[in-house]
């Protein structure tokens, strides 16, 4: 599917086929069809060969530069799928793209962060410029990374992406740069534009109680809230049933659906996913560090109200386009409000997204991880969507 407007235009191709070589042939066929094409993203499974669909990509790009990750399901013009490869081409007159790789961004996430960030220098002279991160999503330090690369592009430059997953296997992500296949690393995508972007943050959990203060961090582990056992207030906080307590399965069945909150001054929310429980400890273990003083929420969430918030989205993405059309979707979507969902769910979400601007090619994938900053510094992400418009 592609759009064009002016000398703009945005397509998503996809191929479910299964030979890994054939799929990224076909989804690049697809994708490439218009001239001028910039850039071609690629998200893809890793049940594929991913060298083999690099192979593919690159057979049809042509020297066009190719880069990408893997995924925990893919979004394709408003359909998800498991085992697929999609790819995202944007070309024209219009715009620019310039796309940096980082490696060993474990050690290092803030050099990281200015690395990648040199991709926006060269399209200086471009009216709109926003910048697409893909990093790694076992690696840590991703706060880290995007402080790295705000130190660089500044307030003015807003960042938008999603943290590369592997199914649900939590061993290892792929990144792609060229036809060469990474881990621990984290692609750039700065892309500059003679028109507006928009992008729309939600995440449909609502906050169960009072503001709280973290009294008390060990690493990645909320021991103390409130100086009270972690564990124990976010428990009986949320009423939670007795097996959630001793069994860490029940648990994380339970805290899928009840994340952690964190506000800002600046006025943005974002969440925080618990991925276990230290029944020794009493601690909640995250997937993110927090400092001691942090002002925190425990949440609530049903189906309905993140379904709601995938329309209000894509709504606040396109609406920051202000009068022109949209070209172009990409929606970066955690793979936890997958799981929630369900798959009638995931396919209703979808159609909260295309209802926003009917006809409009998509693209995207479920992330361990998303990214969106566009008011101060933060911009780490859980459990949220986030979506990109172009026009």
């Amino acid at each position: 599917m592609i759009r064009t407007t002016g000398s703009r235009w945005f397509s998503a191709g996809a191929s479910v086929h299964r030979d890994s070589l054939h799929a990224g042939v076909e989804a690049t066929e697809q994708a490439f069809s218009a001239p001028d094409p910039k850039i071609a993203i690629v998200f893809c499974s890793d049940r594929h060969d991913t060298a083999a669909v690099l192979a593919g990509v690159n057979r049809v790009a042509s020297g066009i530069p190719v880069v990408g990750v893997t995924t925990a399901g893919e979004i394709a013009n408003g359909t998800v799928t498991d085992g697929s490869v999609v790819v995202t081409a944007i070309g024209g007159s219009g715009l620019d793209v310039v796309a940096r790789l980082a490696t060993d961004i474990r050690g290092r996430p803030r050099e990281a962060g200015i690395e990648l960030a040199s991709c926006v220098d060269p399209l200086a002279a471009w009216e709109h410029r926003v910048m697409v991160v893909l990093p790694d999503g076992l690696a840590t330090g991703h706060r880290d990374l995007l402080r790295g690369a705000y130190s660089r592009l500044g307030a003015a430059v807003p960042m938008v992406g999603g943290c590369a997953a592997d199914s649900l296997r939590l061993w290892r992500t792929q990144q792609f740069y060229g036809g060469e296949v990474f881990t621990d690393a984290a692609v750039g995508i700065g892309i500059g534009s003679s028109a507006p972007f928009g992008i729309g943050v939600c995440h449909g959990w609502h906050q169960v109680g009072e503001f709280l203060t973290i009294t008390k961090m060990v690493g990645y582990a909320v021991t103390s809230i409130n100086d009270e056992p972690a564990l124990d207030l976010y428990l009986r906080s949320l009423d939670a049933p007795k097996g959630a307590y001793e069994d860490q399965e029940a648990f994380l069945n339970f805290a899928i659906r009840h994340p952690l909150g964190l506000s800002h001054s600046s006025g943005g929310q974002e969440m925080r996913f618990i991925a276990r429980a230290d029944f020794d400890e009493r601690a909640l273990v995250l997937v993110a560090d927090l400092q001691y003083g942090t002002q925190v929420w425990f949440s609530s969430g049903s189906r309905e109200t993140i379904l709601d918030a995938a329309g209000d989205a894509s709504r606040l993405a396109v609406e920051g386009l202000g009068d022109r059309e949209p070209i172009g979707l990409m929606a970066f979507d955690c793979v936890s409000r997958k799981h929630v969902l369900g798959p009638e769910g995931v396919e209703q979400e979808m159609l909260r997204i295309t209802d926003a601007t009917p006809g409009t090619p998509i693209s995207g994938f479920y992330t361990f991880g998303e990214i969106a900053r566009t008011k101060g510094v933060n911009g780490y992400h859980n459990q949220t969507l986030v979506v990109l418009a172009m026009s």
